[in-house]
């Protein structure tokens, strides 16, 4: 077994009840619990049960849910039968040539991976992905109580323009 393996089994393992007021509060816990649960259901049994609401939940119960479970699982056996079974993941075209809508894709993907902003612009029946520019760090701070609309400015820092009500000034 692996380091890593073991370290992960030995945090998952059970840790033991250490002395006996641990075992005792662990001991009071669970007589709690199990008096709770019993106490519920004695509060849930004597109530006044409405016989035809419970005949038709009953009857739901047992009828229609193992009629739909079976329903799923012949469904899924039919597939199976049809398409044999799956030994992977479907097969698809990994090169991304075109979108949803049909548009032809035009990207260098080696550097929009590097690219901290990604610009894309759809010209005509082309969609144009492009590395954008660097965006400065800006952090926030509530100058006011907001009142109607929220009033924010940029910290002083480097690069940082004032916001005044959720745009961009």
């Amino acid at each position: 077994m692996t380091e890593p393996a073991a370290a992960a089994e030995a945090r998952l393992s059970p840790t033991p009840l250490r002395g006996w007021p641990q075992r005792l509060l662990h001991l009071a816990a669970l007589a709690v619990g199990w008096g709770l649960f019993v106490w519920a259901w004695h509060d849930v049994l004597g109530q006044h049960w409405e016989a035809e609401f419970l005949t038709w939940l009953v009857t739901g119960s047992l009828v229609i849910l193992p009629t739909l479970t079976i329903a799923w699982v012949l469904h899924n056996v039919g597939i199976h039968r049809r398409k044999g079974p799956r030994t992977g993941s479907r097969k698809i075209d990994e090169a991304y040539r075109f979108d949803w809508n049909g548009r032809e894709v035009s990207a260098d993907f080696a550097a929009l991976a590097r690219a901290s902003v990604v610009v894309i612009d759809v010209e005509g029946k082309r969609k144009v992905y492009r590395a954008g520019g660097v965006l400065p760090t800006v952090q926030w701070t509530v100058t006011q109580a907001p009142h109607h609309r929220a009033t924010a400015s940029a910290a002083p820092s480097e690069g940082a323009t004032e916001v005044a009500g959720g745009g961009a000034t």
